[in-house]
Order: C-alpha cells, then structure tokens, then sequence
C-alpha cells in the first residue's frame, strides 16, 4: 500500500497498536484515526523524512489510548496543516 494518501478510519472501536505497515505508507497526506480505542506508542522506527515525500499534512490521532512520546519527525515536516493528538497520553513536545 506505498501509494495510499488517505486514511480514514475514525469513529470505529478499532483496538490494538497501530500496524507496523503504516511506517510503509510513503505518499500519506492524510491519516485520520481518532474516536477508537488504540493504544501503545506511535510508531517512528526509522523515520526518514524523505520517505513521506513532504505530503503528510494531516493526523488525527485525538481520543485514543496512545502512550510515549510524540515522534520527534512531526517537528520537521513543514506540510502541516492540522494536527489533534488530544485525550492520549503522550509526552514531549513536536516543536
């Protein structure tokens, strides 16, 4: 799925750890996940800001159970637009 530019899978009761597949998306623009009950980190292993192409201007991670830090890439792309990680448990900064 490197081709897929929008995710939208919000408002479910989708539980569990975001899948290991979505650090493959490369061409994301948007990625909309909130209202559902996933938990755990938010992945960043080997995070290579030119494997998102400079598209990623949207997340919605809002109203799940994710816990760590914020991945420090979500400082670095300058394509946001919107960004809602409320009502997780997430730390550190993206600034």
């Amino acid at each position: 799925m490197p081709d897929l530019r929008y995710l939208w899978i919000d408002n479910n009761e989708i539980t569990g750890l975001l899948p290991k597949w979505t650090n493959d998306i490369v061409r994301m623009e948007e990625i909309t996940l909130s209202n559902n009950k996933m938990y755990g980190p938010i992945p960043a292993n080997n995070v290579d800001l030119g494997i998102f192409e400079l598209r990623l201007s949207k997340i919605d991670a809002s109203n799940n159970r994710f816990t760590g830090t914020v991945p420090r890439f979500f400082g670095y792309l300058p394509t946001w637009k919107y960004i809602d990680l409320s009502n997780n448990m997430l730390t550190g900064s993206i600034f």
